[in-house]
């Protein structure tokens, strides 16, 4: 159902006379706190009708970042000159066709052909690494890392993979299917390989070594892994997942906490890296009922409540979690000032930016840890988790472009400051990216089909 939406409308006209303006005008008139409470008090079917079209703005921004020339998508567009530039091709799939192929199930018109076929076909051409016959991964593109392949991403790449081909099945296409099936299969061989070397996040191709640290990404591969199982039947994908969700419960008490990141030296929480592994301990649970161990079942919801709760206690008033926690906890008493983040967001360069970026959140990250507390509540029937559900999609929706003339239409920024709510739309570096678009655009429609299934939980 069509809604007005009155965080886009102007308080001096009536919207029942169709005087409505272009939020362009003026940007967003609501405060947040009282969008908060209309999101909390208006009809469902009226909400439900909201995040559908929102979802629609989101895919229109991602669509936007596609090259059709080369057959991909851009990375970044900056807005901060007087014409838009943007990135060059880069992993942004990754994150975006996840949403492409959320969109076509959830009716939305998209050419799978061009949207998801091409850029897998791109990333196969130019971010392939080859560690063994048969086991392969997605090469990282930041300079001096180029000959690293990532577990992150080759665990996003085969889940992608089996999803896309499992659409391909139901299609007929089975020719295709299969040489999707195969590509994720490389994929999550590798994702197996870095299981057999200590769970190492990354191998160099010209050293031959794996590298110890980094993104622990055991939340992506445990998906990644699971869907491979579904599709293919084999017992050794679904065996290897049930043993990055353990890993991954070794690790968070081995840390005290979900600090899964130490590329820089320094153990800390990424909110990059909190969605997934929210969402595989749930995987994991599954599993384990559906093999009949209750116990190791019970362990793995108790350590997703867990999670929630350490999330939840982390959530600011606005919705917005941050982007990085240090576990050494002087490292997060300086909340920098926007004016310092500006700075360090575009001189930033790694290893250590993460030690410079104090008080950043990330609008697509607040969205993915969103998605986990929505899969957790509908799995525990909990309404406990419908608070910080409710905060987290209001933030995102709030700081969503919704200025129709703007080359960034339906994007969040891709930086905000944490505590800041004023002009909502702005980055900090007055970048935009497909990445985040894509996650918004798949929180709104789980959570307008979450509402649909599973009315009694939201009121």
């Amino acid at each position: 159902m069509q809604m007005t939406d009155p965080a886009l409308t102007r308080p001096d006209l009536d919207p029942r006379a169709g005087e409505l303006q272009p939020a362009a005008l003026y940007g967003p008139r609501m405060r947040f706190e009282d969008y908060l409470q209309f999101l909390s008090e208006a009809p469902l079917d009226h909400v439900a009708g909201l995040l559908h079209e929102r979802a629609l703005a989101a895919h229109t921004g991602n669509l936007s970042f596609y090259d059709d020339t080369r057959g991909s998508y851009r990375g970044y567009v900056d807005l901060s000159g007087q014409e838009p530039v943007y990135y060059s091709l880069n992993l942004s799939p990754l994150v975006i066709l996840p949403a492409m192929l959320a969109a076509f199930l959830h009716g939305i018109d998209v050419d799978l052909e061009k949207y998801v076929e091409r850029p897998l076909q791109w990333l196969h051409d130019n971010r392939y690494g080859e560690i063994a016959p048969h086991v392969f991964g997605v090469l990282e593109e930041a300079p001096g890392k180029e000959s690293q392949i990532w577990l992150k991403y080759s665990a996003e790449k085969a889940a992608i993979e089996a999803d896309y081909a499992q659409i391909l099945r139901q299609f007929g296409n089975k020719t295709l299917a299969e040489q999707h099936i195969e590509r994720a299969i490389g994929n999550a061989q590798f994702v197996m390989a870095a299981a057999d070397n200590d769970y190492s996040p990354k191998f160099d191709l010209v050293t031959g070594q794996w590298i110890p640290s980094g993104w622990h990404a055991k939340g992506r591969s445990v998906e990644a892994l699971a869907r491979l199982w579904k599709i293919t039947g084999d017992r050794r994908f679904r065996d290897y997942a049930l043993l990055f969700g353990e890993r991954l419960i070794t690790l968070w008490d081995a840390r005290r906490g979900p600090f899964f990141r130490d590329e820089e030296g320094h153990l800390c929480f990424d909110s990059d890296l909190a969605g997934p592994p929210l969402r595989a301990l749930l995987i994991c649970y599954r599993l384990s009922v559906a093999q009949g161990l209750p116990d190791k079942a019970r362990r793995f919801l108790r350590y997703a409540i867990r999670f929630a709760k350490w999330l939840e206690a982390r959530q600011e008033r606005n919705g917005a979690y941050p982007l990085r926690i240090f576990k050494e906890r002087h490292l997060n008493l300086h909340r920098d000032s926007q004016e310092e983040l500006r700075w360090v967001l575009s001189h930033r360069r790694e290893p250590g930016s993460a030690l410079h970026l104090n008080g950043v959140t990330s609008p697509g990250d607040v969205a993915n840890i969103t998605l986990g507390l929505i899969e957790l509540m509908e799995c525990t029937g909990r309404r406990t988790y419908l608070e910080s559900i409710m905060l987290g999609t209001a933030y995102c929706l709030y700081v969503q472009n919704m200025d129709p003339t703007s080359v960034a239409y339906g994007l969040p920024p891709s930086w905000r400051h944490i505590e800041d709510m004023e002009d909502p739309w702005q980055s900090l570096d007055d970048t935009y990216s497909g990445d985040q678009g894509g996650l918004l655009e798949r929180l709104f429609l789980l959570l307008e089909e979450s509402m649909s299934d599973r009315p009694e939980l939201y009121r």
